[in-house]
């Protein structure tokens, strides 16, 4: 089980559900996380910024983007 990042800094708390989800369907097909860059669109506190925070945990580069972006581009 991972150590959320609120446990890392010493305080007690819960991974969000959605976020958890997420983080452990990585870790389930073995998706490095160090090294490896990451685009989370939205930036709600409920998935978004919660899914960026494992992500960067996990030594991810993570650029948060917000959904409402009208260029937004996946390349």
């Amino acid at each position: 089980m991972k150590v959320n990042r609120s446990e890392k800094v010493g305080k007690p708390g819960f991974t969000s559900a959605m976020p958890g989800g997420i983080d452990r369907l990585l870790d389930a097909y073995d998706v490095e996380g160090a090294g490896s860059c990451a685009v989370v669109i939205g930036r709600s506190p409920i998935l978004g910024r919660p899914a960026g925070m494992l992500l960067l945990d996990a030594d991810s580069t993570v650029t948060l983007c917000h959904s409402q972006q009208p260029r937004l581009r996946i390349s």
